[in-house]
């Protein structure tokens, strides 16, 4: 403790009194993540400011994320684009990857594929692994005949750790897309990627697990996998998980049923409105059945088309 409380009289001197835009940077970085002292994004922007005006790479680039995220500052994506190009004529990798996202989604600047490309490509040399996955995504969306090198640079981000690219191989051996339909490969880079914690391989793995594609066919580990989906919000994960305990525990089952349904997963809309009419898992309930029924039919669910028009009869008839 005692040796954080002399760092930090080190930095203050060093920052304050002589200006020092190292010291002014590192003293910014504590108070920006809380390290030794109370997180205030604001003292961080007033540091971090203080370097980038000198030139530091590090606190310009640190000082458009606060500005890009809205943190101890208002957002302006406009400013955080001014620095990180300042950042990016040092050749600071994190900062051509988040320039870079600011050309692809079109903020604070003209939205301009190429030019993303390029800043990810200079980030990519650098061994910035974020940007090696959102090239690989591009050069996909741009050219799918491009596959040999969108599955290079996705192979060495998923080898590098990359959740998002190990999740994207996944799918693309599950769906045999680009590659032969492959479920073994599909469940091994799955895996990685649910173990990160990526919400859609997760329950796309418990779906494998479930039906036994790729390997042994596990209930229990499949609901494993569906349950951590769900509880992240997954809307396949919510709806598989739901439908795994439709006999053993309605009441659960119909509790994620409303979670997907909620968010507009049609399949739980129609299951939500069997549960109502029925009394199933939930209170019996017509007009709430009607309600669910209704909303999967909008969304071209036949079989609830023909339950909301037997209901509205049994109802007008009651």
């Amino acid at each position: 403790m005692r040796s954080i409380i002399h760092y930090f009289a080190f930095l203050i001197y060093f920052a304050e009194e002589l200006g020092n835009s190292c010291a002014q940077f590192n003293l910014g970085s504590m108070y920006k993540k809380g390290r030794g002292v109370a997180q205030d994004y604001t003292e961080a922007v007033r540091l971090f400011r203080l370097a980038a005006t000198q030139g530091h790479a590090y606190a310009q680039f640190n000082l458009g994320c606060l500005y890009a995220k809205g943190k101890g500052v208002a957002q302006d994506y406009a400013e955080a684009v001014r620095l990180f190009r300042l950042a990016v004529a040092k050749g600071h990798a994190g900062a051509q990857y988040n320039l870079g996202l600011m050309f692809e989604k079109g903020r604070g600047v003209a939205q301009d594929d190429a030019e993303a490309v390029r800043l990810y490509r200079l980030a990519t040399e650098q061994g910035y692994v974020k940007a090696e996955y959102r090239l690989a995504i591009m050069l996909s969306q741009e050219d799918r005949d491009n596959g040999v090198i969108f599955m290079q640079l996705l192979s060495n981000a998923a080898k590098k750790g990359n959740k998002n690219a190990s999740y994207e191989l996944g799918y693309i051996y599950d769906m045999g897309e680009l590659v032969e339909q492959d479920y073994f490969k599909a469940r091994r880079w799955y895996g990685l990627a649910a173990h990160k914690g990526h919400a859609r391989a997760q329950s796309r793995l418990g779906y494998l697990w479930d039906v036994g594609l790729g390997g042994e066919e596990d209930e229990g580990t499949a609901k494993e996998w569906y349950t951590k989906a769900a509880e992240k919000g997954d809307i396949p994960g919510q709806f598989c998980l739901g439908n795994m305990l439709l006999q053993q525990d309605p009441k659960s089952a119909m509790f994620w049923f409303h979670k997907a349904a909620k968010r507009g997963d049609v399949l739980s809309q129609y299951n939500l409105g069997r549960g109502y009419e029925k009394g199933f898992g939930v209170t019996l309930n017509l007009a709430e059945a009607a309600k669910w029924y209704r909303l999967a039919t909008e969304q071209g669910h036949e079989q609830a088309k023909i339950q909301l028009k037997m209901l509205e009869a049994k109802m007008l008839g009651a």
